[in-house]
């Protein structure tokens, strides 16, 4: 079993990191994501049902390609509202991760099509071809780049690579792109507890009937946390003051146990040292999901 980690979810909260939108134009962009104008290859998209992860849409886009390197869709950082604009003051240098959900037709040539993070440094991720029709979205992760305040903005995006053309309508598939910065892992007590709550509303009738009305379901944590170093109490309670949309996983191991949360507690999350150190706190971390446990924000 994986660790737990805790990470700052970078992105506008505006649906488009799972392409779960109302909106869509194939002359200009998927809400955030851009479409990128270049003459050396065409581009076609749509907002399909068919193919999907945790949420109800996917971003379907097919290239034919002449060749050459450049990006088919892109999504810049450093936007208004999004956590990018606002770094934990205290770190200079960041970590930054980017993963998705993604089903790609046959290709004719390994590295055609890319899935990339662009910050201080490139992190590409080859797209392998599978066959559409049988197989589900699979999960793919980027390596961890390192960003540097100053540097050029994070990017994330689909590319199609120098080298051999993309030569027969290539169809790519994403949905539920997620990317993090500063990830700490976390080492709860036993007492650590996940529970789903209920939206909802009670009453009973003269006769006695109970009458119940539900409208949906979120998830709740309750982290409690011993030992932890001076970086991640400041980062946590970073995190808390300026209720950041942060991805929690369960288990690093397991690309389905992920959601995205908010801290939810009343005060400062932690702020207690452990006896008999003065460099290392305990606390609870109250954590709420932003959603039914959609990877959606």
């Amino acid at each position: 079993m994986g660790n737990f980690t805790l990470a700052c979810l970078l992105g506008q909260n505006d649906r488009a990191q799972s392409f779960d939108v109302a909106s869509y134009s194939p002359v200009t962009n998927v809400q955030s994501w851009e479409k990128q104008a270049q003459s050396n290859w065409s581009f076609t998209g749509s907002l399909g049902q068919t193919y999907v992860h945790s949420s109800p849409q996917a971003l379907q886009i097919e290239v034919n390609s002449l060749g050459g390197a450049s990006y088919v869709l892109r999504f810049r950082h450093g936007r208004a509202n999004d956590a990018f604009e606002r770094w934990f003051p205290e770190v200079d240098t960041h970590t930054i991760e980017s993963a998705a959900w993604i089903l790609v037709d046959p290709v004719t040539a390994s590295g055609d099509l890319n899935f990339e993070l662009r910050a201080a440094s490139d992190a590409a991720l080859p797209l392998p071809g599978s066959t559409l029709g049988t197989d589900p979205l699979g999960f793919h992760q980027l390596n961890v780049v390192t960003y540097s305040d100053g540097s050029v903005n994070p990017d994330v995006g689909i590319w199609v690579a120098s080298g051999p053309a993309v030569t027969s309508g290539t169809t790519v598939i994403v949905d539920d792109v997620l990317t993090s910065a500063d990830r700490i892992s976390l080492f709860p007590e036993w007492t650590f507890q996940e529970r789903a709550r209920l939206i909802r509303n009670q009453h009973r009738a003269l006769g006695g009937e109970l009458h119940t009305h539900v409208w949906d379901k979120y998830f709740a944590y309750t982290v409690p946390l011993r030992f932890l170093p001076d970086s991640h109490v400041e980062l946590i309670n970073w995190w808390w003051q300026s209720q950041f949309d942060l991805l929690f996983t369960l288990n690093s191991s397991d690309s389905e146990s992920r959601y995205i949360v908010r801290i939810v507690n009343d005060v400062q999350p932690v702020g207690r040292r452990v006896r008999p150190y003065d460099d290392l706190w305990e606390g609870t971390l109250q954590l709420e999901s932003i959603n039914r446990g959609d990877l959606v924000f």
